[in-house]
């Protein structure tokens, strides 16, 4: 049986692991890293810009009503 499994299934050859295989090195960790925090940073940005975008007519009258109490501040001093 031994002879006839061996002249049916040729041996196959052994994998060696690439020679340059490493984990990640620091340098790339720390890419990773930056472009989460670009990421995360740009996320919240587009939040703050969707958020003053929505309530830009209530915000208008919430500058023009802070300007006129400032100026009128600066006119009674």
């Amino acid at each position: 049986m031994a002879r006839l499994q061996a002249a049916l299934v040729p041996g196959m050859p052994r994998c060696t692991p690439p020679p340059g295989f490493a984990s990640a090195r620091a340098a790339d960790v720390r890419s990773a890293l930056i472009l989460l925090v670009i990421g995360l940073f740009t996320a919240l940005l587009l939040g703050i810009g969707e958020y003053l975008w929505k309530n830009r007519k209530q915000l208008q009258g919430f500058l023009i009503r802070s300007s006129c109490r400032i100026l009128e501040l600066i006119r009674l001093h």
